[in-house]
């Protein structure tokens, strides 16, 4: 399950607009287990390949 903190971390994602709010959600919890993201759309392949950091706090930042 995912938590307001997360969702809220998910909606101000510096992620492209053109992305679903499935797409980032997917893309949060791919950084969040350390998973891959295998994917035929062009701009979901690129936004995984991004650097998505992990602070001390645990908490995620989508921005670049």
């Amino acid at each position: 399950m995912i938590s307001e903190e997360e969702r809220l971390a998910i909606f101000n994602s510096k992620l492209p607009k053109s992305l679903s709010e499935t797409d980032k959600t997917v893309l949060f919890l791919a950084a969040k287990l350390k998973a891959f993201v295998l994917s035929s759309d062009k701009t979901v392949g690129k936004s995984a390949t991004r650097k998505i950091a992990i602070s001390n706090q645990c908490k995620y930042d989508l921005s670049e």
